[in-house]
Formats: C-alpha cells, sequence, structure tokens
C-alpha cells in the first residue's frame, strides 16, 4: 500500500477511536457528574476530551504503526501502553485542566478505574475481532489455493489428454 493510502486510512481509524473514546469520557464523566448532583458538563472539558481522545488514538495508533513480527515482550509492552498509556494522558491532563476541581476525588478514581478497564477491554475486543478476521482471510486463502490448484490439474489434465489423443491419432 502507498504511504498515502497507509496514512489516509490510519487517519480514519484514528478519528474513529477518537469519537469512540470521547464519547466514552463525556459519557462516563458527565454520568458522575449527575450522579453527584451536577447536571451538566462543561464545553471546554468536552473540548478538552475531545483534543486527548484524538491524541490517545493517535498514540495507540503508532504503537503498532510498523508492519511487522513484534517480540513476545515488545507486544507485551505495547499492549500495556496501549491501555494504561491513555488513563496515565488523561490523570494529567485532567489536572492540568481542573477537570475535577471543586469535586469530591471518588469522581476521579472511579472515573479512571472504569476508563482503565474501557481500554483493556476495547484492546481484548479489539484481539479478539482481528484474530477472527486473519482467521477467516486464512481460510478464505486456503479455499482460493485449493480451487487455483484444482483448475491448474483440470487444465493440465486436458492438454494431457489432447497430446494423448494426438499421440493416438498419429499411430493410427
Amino acid at each position: 500500500m502507498s504511504k498515502m493510502k497507509k496514512w489516509m486510512r490510519s487517519e480514519a481509524d484514528v478519528e474513529f477511536f477518537a469519537c469512540v473514546h470521547a464519547i466514552s469520557m463525556v459519557f462516563l464523566f458527565g454520568l458522575e457528574l449527575y450522579v453527584y448532583g451536577i447536571k451538566d458538563v462543561p464545553y471546554e472539558i468536552i473540548f478538552e476530551m475531545f483534543l486527548l481522545s484524538y491524541f490517545i488514538s493517535w498514540m495507540q495508533k503508532l504503537l503498532f504503526f510498523r508492519e511487522k513480527i513484534y517480540s513476545d515482550l515488545e507486544f507485551k509492552i505495547r499492549a500495556l501502553l496501549w491501555s494504561v498509556g491513555p488513563v496515565t494522558l488523561t490523570v494529567i491532563i485532567g489536572r492540568i485542566f481542573n477537570w475535577y476541581r471543586g469535586l469530591p476525588e471518588w469522581i476521579e478514581v472511579v472515573f479512571l478505574v472504569i476508563m482503565l478497564i474501557y481500554y483493556a477491554m476495547l484492546w481484548f475486543g479489539l484481539q479478539l475481532l482481528y484474530k477472527d478476521e486473519t482467521n477467516s482471510l486464512n481460510q478464505m486463502l486456503t479455499e482460493f489455493k485449493i480451487s487455483k490448484t484444482a483448475i491448474n490439474n483440470n487444465n493440465t489434465n486436458k492438454v494431457t489428454k489432447k497430446k494423448i489423443n494426438k499421440k493416438s491419432i498419429e499411430n493410427k
């Protein structure tokens, strides 16, 4: 795939996951505020969550951007960073921009724990999806190879039969 196509596909993937991450953050944060008795989320926090989600999505994409086979240790480290990195960034950004100003500490703790669970579940879900997709593609490739071999064998048999028929006609 050309570099331009790869970057365009990557950008589409990043934008999709940025939206999913941001909606999850805004919903969870809003739900916690609602439970606490606050019925609105300030726009600047929503905006910051969307920007953070876009950055997080690129970070996650770049962790596995190279098309190569990673060693077991390298894969585990990248997988851990894929789930824990976003929560760490959320802690940092949330405190820099005072998302939890005037709120009890449990709101931040619950928010971060649920977000960690969210990223871990998303990671495992994507792994299952990719594994299933890979198995499906491998199955289709195997079936294609079998049909291609059958077609080639059939064509070879036709050529052999023609040669046999020509020899038998020449011998008569």
